[in-house]
């Protein structure tokens, strides 16, 4: 019988719950799809706001480091 490939994110649900992992490999149909649904839909989001907050902070060091760069050019050439 051939081995079969682990993800990182099936080692992940092992180690939070060796029930849910072995569910989710025999292919068990979960007991509460609508909460399953609920879960998913929420951790969407907050990837979403993770990724905007991510990219606030980013532009946040480039417009610091650019008035920096320009107060002093100014002050060189003044």
């Amino acid at each position: 019988m051939p081995r079969s490939t682990l993800r990182a994110s099936e080692l992940a649900t092992f180690a939070f719950c060796q029930r849910a992992w072995h569910y989710a490999r025999t292919g068990t149909p979960h007991e509460n799809p609508e909460q399953l649904q609920t879960g998913a839909a929420w951790h969407e989001q907050l990837e979403r706001q993770s990724r905007r907050s991510i990219l606030l902070s980013r532009s946040g060091i480039v417009l610091i480091v650019s008035g920096l760069a320009l107060a002093y050019l100014g002050y060189i050439l003044n």
